[in-house]
């Protein structure tokens, strides 16, 4: 995303060609549906990037100038006074307008981007095409750690090969760049999360803008007639603009389709000229002014497109467009500009440039050990996060997240929870499923303090109760199928302990994928114990409504809201009242008696779960109602 660096000749149309980068980038993320392949600017700024520091690179060894700290110097003056100024900005407005969720994550975020590292921190907690990721502020800065680490690692590289292997550098490159590009292939079908975030599948965009540059430092610039570059230029161009309105979230990236910008953009810089044809055309005085501004506009869509959006304002995200370009003046000409002007304050700079950085990271670390400061909302911290988290293994419940927590071990622990007397107690009851049955458990531990009966829970992340190898549980997470394995061997050999056996699970998911295995697990189970009873599902919300509900809560203390089911829920749940009535001990947790469309009610974690006010309130909701006593008998 940065600019060139004087070191090499200035070329007007490559800062037209960030132009042409940047701007569907931002028209993407303002939902612009025209360009559904915007987001492929981003692999345009890394060919550019690429080219422009392999240039810089390779004539300063060539000129046996090059110098790791002066490299690293520029690096940073370049990237870092806007990026820092735009996180403080950011810090304020986080701090009145996220949830203590939202402020956490924004934290983590922050010392992801001080570390160089936000890449792997997105990698690991958001996928970039979720409809949640455009409400995070700071989500765009993944690709500027790629490049980070793309700066920290290829002049040791170049180093290597220069001294070792100087006349054959373009073709080890190369070969880099063909084996980067043969792993986003493999690993876009079998991590595709990691593979868009993550330097190795990453790696080849670069490298082609370094090859690139090599083979012009060795070769000048390529020997062809300028009609034949003018018509190179064209297809250049024509790729480009084919991939940002052709192109949309469903595809692949990177993989080949990501080729299409990346050779248009490489046939943009090797044959495009400011004084003709589409060079001329980029080199005109708004593109260039648009493409000095690039790197600050990049850096304040997304922050701008997700305070709006989390305003509950979408439909002005196009004043967001305005805002990105007027800020971005701003910041360039005196934040940008000033950096890279002033120059002979070199030490004091970087004694800047630290100290910011340094505090930064404390922010963040504080931040994230505040847990996002539920302190600053109207409610009392313990009832905003009473009536916000989901009941785990860590704040008092027994949900066994193993997949999260890597503190817990897989086995017996995940199964030795329970709630009530264990001595004495007239029924015992078995909780058994995955976090749909989890986030259930602060309702049994409630029945158990009302009554004589002991009750077990046992769950675990994704572990659905079907008899189908596999039990819904993703590829992904082997610790969650180890432990899902080890639970349902547990309750093959332990089921004839209990008189009651309770199941829920993501019935969404189940119902649509595995009806017969669920059927399979009803049939086994219901016949070895006197009652069966499945939990229904909760009402759900959308992300953005969630978001809002959440919002509402913390700031203002209420919502208004109203506990209703969508036509799914109301579907999935007579779905469950029929399967119930297949067989003569199994029933259905009556939904309308636990969930009841009353003004006020708000009861969810993230949409889907119930918080643990949710499933405490379902719980005295349900004993307050005409069927209290054929509630207890349902035990």
């Amino acid at each position: 995303m940065s600019s060139n660096n004087r070191i090499i000749p200035y070329r007007p149309e490559i800062d037209g060609l960030r132009a042409i980068a940047v701007i569907p980038v931002i028209f993407y993320h303002a939902n612009i549906s025209l360009f559904s392949g915007g987001y492929v600017g981003v692999d345009i700024f890394f060919v550019i990037s690429g080219y422009l520091i392999a240039s810089i690179i390779l004539r300063e060894f060539a000129e046996n100038k090059f110098s790791f700290i002066s490299f690293y110097e520029r690096r940073a003056r370049r990237i870092l006074p806007v990026l820092f100024f735009v996180i403080s900005c950011c810090i304020p407005v986080a701090w009145f307008w996220l949830t203590p969720d939202e402020l956490k994550r924004f934290s983590q975020s922050v010392v992801s981007i001080t570390a160089f590292s936000s890449n792997i921190y997105f990698w690991l907690s958001q996928d970039y095409f979720t409809p949640t990721a455009e409400e995070i502020p700071l989500l765009h800065t993944w690709s500027l750690s790629v490049e980070e680490q793309f700066y920290m690692l290829f002049p040791l590289l170049v180093m290597g090969l220069w001294r070792f292997e100087k006349n054959n550098l373009i073709f080890f490159l190369f070969i880099l760049t063909l084996a980067s590009f043969s792993f986003a292939e493999y690993s876009w079908r079998n991590n595709p999360v990691a593979n868009f975030y993550l330097l190795p599948s990453r790696a080849w965009e670069l490298l082609v803008g370094s090859v690139l540059a090599l083979y012009q430092a060795k070769e000048s610039r390529f020997k062809l007639k300028d009609e034949i570059k003018d018509l190179l230029s064209i297809i250049g161009l024509f790729l480009i603009l084919c991939s940002f309105v052709k192109y949309n979230a469903q595809l692949p990236t990177p993989s080949m389709y990501t080729t299409i910008p990346v050779v248009g953009t490489v046939l943009l810089i090797a044959f495009a000229s400011p004084d003709r044809g589409v060079g001329k055309l980029l080199s005109s005085r708004s593109l260039v002014l648009v493409g000095l501004l690039s790197y600050s506009a990049y850096l304040w869509h997304q922050p701008i497109f997700a305070f709006i959006r989390l305003l509950g304002a979408r439909e002005y995200l196009f004043v967001g467009v305005f805002a990105t370009f007027g800020l971005s003046c701003l910041s360039y000409l005196y934040v940008e500009k000033y950096f890279m002007l002033n120059r002979h304050h070199g030490r004091r700079f970087n004694y800047f440039l630290l100290t910011t950085l340094f505090i930064l990271f404390v922010v963040g670390i504080l931040g994230h050990l505040n847990k996002g400061y539920p302190q600053r909302g109207v409610l009392p911290e313990a009832e905003y996060v009473a009536r916000t988290e989901f009941a785990r293994h860590d704040n008092g419940f027994c949900f066994y997240s193993v997949s999260s927590d890597r503190g817990l071990e897989v086995g017996v622990d995940g199964t030795r929870c329970s709630f009530g007397r264990e001595h004495g107690a007239q029924r015992r009851v078995l909780l058994f499923g995955d976090s749909f049955a989890g986030m259930y458990e602060p309702f049994f531990k409630k029945l158990a303090d009302n009554s004589s009966m002991h009750i077990v829970s046992v769950t675990t992340n994704w572990c659905s109760p079907t008899l189908t190898e596999g039990f819904g549980v993703p590829e992904s997470s082997e610790r969650s199928l180890l432990q899902c394995r080890f639970n349902h061997a547990w309750i093959k050999q332990n089921i004839d302990k209990f008189d009651t056996l309770v199941i829920s699970a993501n019935w969404a998911n189940l119902l649509d994928n595995d009806k017969n295995g669920f059927f399979d697990f009803l049939r086994l189970y219901s016949a070895q114990v006197e009652k069966t009873l499945i939990m229904p599902l909760p009402p759900s919300y959308s992300p953005e409504r969630i978001n809002e509900l959440r919002r509402d809560l913390f700031f203002r203390g209420s919502v208004e809201s109203v506990e209703r089911f969508s036509s799914v829920d109301i579907g999935i749940n007579d779905d469950l009242k029929k399967y119930a009535a297949v067989f003569p001990n199994v029933s259905l947790m009556p939904p309308n008696a636990m969930f009841p469309e009353s003004s006020g009610i708000f009861s969810s974690a993230d949409g889907g779960h119930l918080s643990v006010w949710g499933a405490f309130n379902s719980f005295e909701t349900i004993t307050n109602s005409a069927i209290k006593n054929e509630f207890y008998d349902m035990f």
